[in-house]
C-alpha cells in the first residue's frame, strides 16, 4: 500500500484548506496536484484527491456515476 504522504507538497493544514478551498480543488481537478492530505494538530483528518487518482488507487476500477 502506498504511503499517505509521498511528498511535502501533498500536506495542507485544515485552516489553509478552508481559506483556499476553491483554488485547492481547482489544483486537484486540473491535475496540478494529485492529492492533498488535510492535517490538524499533527494528525491527518482527510484526503482530497481527483477521481482519476482514486481509480488508480483502486486498481483501475471505475466507480458508478452518481446522478
Amino acid at each position: 500500500m502506498a504511503a499517505l504522504v509521498e511528498r511535502a507538497d501533498q500536506v495542507i493544514s485544515a485552516t489553509e484548506m478552508s481559506r483556499n478551498f476553491s483554488s485547492n480543488i481547482s489544483r486537484i481537478a486540473s491535475g496540478q496536484q494529485d492529492r492533498l492530505v488535510v492535517m490538524k494538530g499533527g494528525k491527518a483528518l482527510a484526503v482530497v484527491m481527483s477521481l482519476d487518482e482514486l481509480y488508480r488507487l483502486q486498481g483501475g476500477e471505475q466507480a458508478r456515476e452518481v446522478g
